[in-house]
């Protein structure tokens, strides 16, 4: 099987700052800033030969995706495999306000192990992020592929395929509208850039 190049997109800035979980929260959208985020990201990957771009269900995602989709003509693939955790009973709650929670603190060092009250654990996150992938590498075989998602199923992704433990996914950064590619084959993954900011850049 020829290698299947994935990208995989960071919605742009949302509204609310980093400091809120909205987890999957509907009717939270990207800002103005976040406008133009996506709308330079459709600029710097226009280029590049899509077969197929996938989205979470969130508005956010299919903002952010709107632009390239429009550029390529291509349309947009809701899929559930890559939405959000489920942050359960800490769903519209800021950071801040968790600080004092012992299972927030345990979630943030143990996170192979600990989920959110009637969350969903990231062991989970990672195995469905994960098998989508492969599911679409047979079916994008050689081929190159989009998947507009969240920061942490994208960090869940990229500890998998670099042999990590998914206690160590907060060490790696994903920026809002950031690119992290990753590519596919019978050989095994090769991680080619990760959290990189395309816009005004050269496509990898």
């Amino acid at each position: 099987m020829s290698a299947t190049t994935f990208y995989l997109i960071r919605h742009a800035q949302k509204e609310g700052g980093e400091g809120w979980l909205p987890g999957r929260m509907r009717g939270v959208h990207i800002t103005e800033e976040g406008r133009a985020q996506a709308e330079r990201l459709a600029d710097a990957l226009a280029d590049v030969p899509f077969q197929g771009i996938y989205c979470s269900s969130l508005e956010r995602v299919y903002e952010t995706a709107r632009p390239l989709c429009e550029r390529l003509g291509l349309p947009w693939n809701t899929v559930d495999e890559i939405l959000e955790i489920d942050f359960g009973d800490w769903t519209n709650r800021t950071i801040g306000d968790l600080d004092g929670d012992e299972v927030w603190r345990r979630f943030n060092t143990f996170r192979s192990g600990t989920c959110a009250p009637r969350g969903e654990l990231m062991l989970d996150v990672q195995a469905r992020f994960v098998r989508k992938m492969i599911e679409l590498q047979a079916v994008h075989s050689g081929g190159t592929v989009a998947l507009f998602s969240h920061a942490d199923p994208i960090r869940c992704a990229i500890a998998y395929f670099l042999g990590i433990p998914l206690d160590f996914f907060l060490r790696i950064e994903i920026d809002p509208a950031s690119v992290s590619i990753i590519e596919l084959d019978d050989y095994g993954p090769r991680v080619r850039c990760v959290n990189q900011n395309l816009i005004g850049q050269a496509i990898l």
